[in-house]
């Protein structure tokens, strides 16, 4: 092994850094890692025991919180770098924003972060926030819980470390969805078993005993992907009648059992097998399908809210897109925190919480003003 990376090095121009190179074993005799140490002179260690890789932590196995605990460090390393400057709280506060809350986006992306660890950063933002790095007597001027919220609803507009990690691992599942990278198929030929995505949305309930670590985490994100998972209408062929939601379709897309098995028996079964003309806005009514009643009244309804809502078929494959994003129909990290924030930390809107931000006084006396009005 030695002589074929000699060989590399000396063919590329490229050596090798002992003091940054580790030796990661499983399954193999006690001897050979020690060899391999007397040989190259770096360092060993038992992959359940993990290693750091371009700057995150892998293992095998489920993670411990112990585990963590270099990423608190980290933090806390940050804030003494900054103890012997002064800085008011506005400047303390853009330092939260954009450095402190940017140091575990990379590791959040696939990785569920403990409790005690988001716990523990939120514990030591908020405490640089509210006293700084030198001075250990400052008091807190609002809760973890108010700080985390967007200044429309009243909050600092600091992220909440709980929602944003969600978020980031929407993103990444969003990816194995929809993106055609290497990653992307590998995960989806390994956990999808050659079903596409819709197909496996409808029969997700199978559970995989064996997964990796990184797919148990984008698992937990599924609810949040399909509470906002919609079609924006194309042909029609893939989008079933009083099932599928669509963008424009509001709630008036679902239809009663009654209608919907009506519709079966007479062949229609999707957006498509209800237009008359191909590729246009001239809809099946109730008469034409054999309709009465009450089903008949249901069914102009919803023929109604396709009109109104100017719903049209077109020369072009249906779409999966997520609704919260009105602009392209994709996840980003931005999108679904504000989905999430908006539907978990969400508080009565008060006229005054955009207009007190853009007062230009000091910091502490939008503050203490905003204290006042909230009590």
């Amino acid at each position: 092994m030695k002589s074929i990376v000699e060989v590399f090095c000396k063919a590329s121009g490229l050596d090798i850094n002992i003091k940054k190179s580790c030796f990661v074993y499983i399954n193999i005799q006690d001897s050979i890692p020690q060899e391999v140490v007397s040989s190259w002179g770096v360092a060993s260690s038992p992959l359940d025991d993990g290693f750091k890789y371009l700057g995150y932590f892998l293992k095998a196995s489920s993670y411990r919180i112990v585990d963590w605990f270099w990423l608190v460090k980290k933090f806390e390393k940050r804030i003494n770098f900054w103890a012997n400057r002064w800085l008011s709280m506005g400047g303390r506060l853009v330092l939260v924003k954009f450095v402190l809350q940017n140091i575990q986006v990379y590791l959040s992306t696939l990785a569920k972060l403990p409790s005690f660890i988001k716990n523990r950063i939120k514990h030591i933002i908020s405490s640089f926030l509210s006293r700084g790095a030198k001075n250990p007597t400052g008091f807190h001027f609002a809760s973890c819980s108010t700080v985390a919220k967007p200044k429309y609803l009243g909050g600092w507009g600091i992220r909440d470390i709980n929602l944003f990690n969600k978020a980031l691992v929407a993103k990444s599942m969003w990816r194995v969805f929809f993106h055609q990278g290497l990653w992307s198929l590998i995960m989806r030929k390994k956990y999808l078993k050659g079903l596409d995505v819709v197909t496996w949305l409808k029969k997700h309930t199978l559970v995989f005993k064996i997964a990796s670590l990184v797919w148990r985490n984008l698992m937990t994100t599924l609810p949040i992907i399909k509470r906002w998972l919609t079609w924006k209408v194309g042909s029609g062929q893939r989008i079933l009648l009083g099932m599928d939601p669509f963008v424009g379709g509001g709630s008036f897309y679902k239809l009663s059992d009654n209608i919907v098995s009506s519709l079966h028996s007479n062949g229609k079964f999707t957006l498509a097998h209800i237009n008359k003309e191909a590729f246009c806005s001239n809809w099946l009514t109730g008469q034409d399908l054999n309709l009465a009643g009450k089903e008949a009244l249901e069914w102009s309804c919803f023929l109604s809210g396709l009109e109104q809502n100017a719903i049209s078929l077109a020369n072009k494959p249906d779409r999966l897109v997520w609704s919260w994003n009105k602009e392209d129909g994709m996840i980003k990290v931005k999108k679904v925190y504000d989905a999430l924030v908006n539907h978990e930390l969400y508080d009565e809107q008060k006229w005054w919480f955009s207009l007190i931000w853009k007062v230009k006084v000091p910091l502490k006396q939008i503050y203490f003003v905003r204290l006042c009005l909230k009590n």
